[in-house]
């Protein structure tokens, strides 16, 4: 790690308690990033997110290679709350189906990471206000269910490309930079990997490089 992550590390509030020991990322935490807008997400959504966080003591460690795409079941029903998330625009009906559709794979399986990077995905689309605001209490939540799922595994790389983005979104760009340092070491097929890298990239008036990356300008 270069000497400038090192002392942002210092900046950014010390270890964040019970995140993995083993990954450069337990030196951050969101700080004190907060929105002034009241926290308005679905109370369906807390209920679900509060049960997904209850059952993680049970959950066993996952392996490190493990392939959630071989549970065909599972797998299949985070497509499935993907693809409602990604066409909800708004809706909480569609924010509401995946969140049920989650909480039932966590339930079959507690060790399943997509899981909770998805219901991160969940609390971010429906706390999303306009021109990258958000609700109080998101960019927190998102952050606590990622850290969680990190802890299951913290070699699933696609965790960190999320993550990247809830960094970036609470204007922490060092932090951001690592956690997606850390998804391409890892090796992710996440496509959001260079467009997450590219944002920062342009955030830090680097337009050359972020053209390189992501082969368009971001503005």
């Amino acid at each position: 790690m270069s000497s400038s992550s090192q002392e942002a590390n210092k900046k950014l509030h010390g270890r964040q308690k019970d995140a993995p020991m083993n990954s450069t990322l337990c030196n951050y935490s969101l700080g004190n990033k907060m929105t002034k807008h009241p926290t308005n997400i679905s109370p369906l959504l807390i209920v679900t997110i509060l049960l997904l966080l209850c059952a993680l003591p049970l959950a066993a460690s996952a392996s490190m290679s493990v392939s959630y795409e071989n549970n065909a079941g599972l797998f299949a029903k985070i497509k499935k709350a993907q693809t409602l998330i990604d066409e909800a625009h708004g809706r909480r009906s569609n924010l509401s189906e995946a969140a049920v559709l989650l909480d039932e794979v966590v339930i079959a399986g507690k060790d399943f990471v997509p899981a909770y990077i998805e219901m991160s995905r969940v609390v971010l689309s429906g706390g999303y206000l306009v021109n990258y605001e958000f609700r109080g209490g998101t960019l927190e939540l998102a952050y606590k269910l990622l850290m969680e799922a990190i802890k299951i595994n913290p070699e699933y790389g696609g965790t960190y490309v999320l993550l990247g983005h809830v960094y970036s979104m609470a204007g922490q760009l060092p932090a951001a930079t690592v956690a997606l340092e850390k998804a391409a070491l890892l090796g992710t097929d996440n496509p959001w990997l260079n467009n997450n890298t590219a944002y920062i990239l342009y955030s830090k008036r680097q337009y050359t490089a972020a053209t390189k990356i992501n082969g368009v300008r971001l503005d």
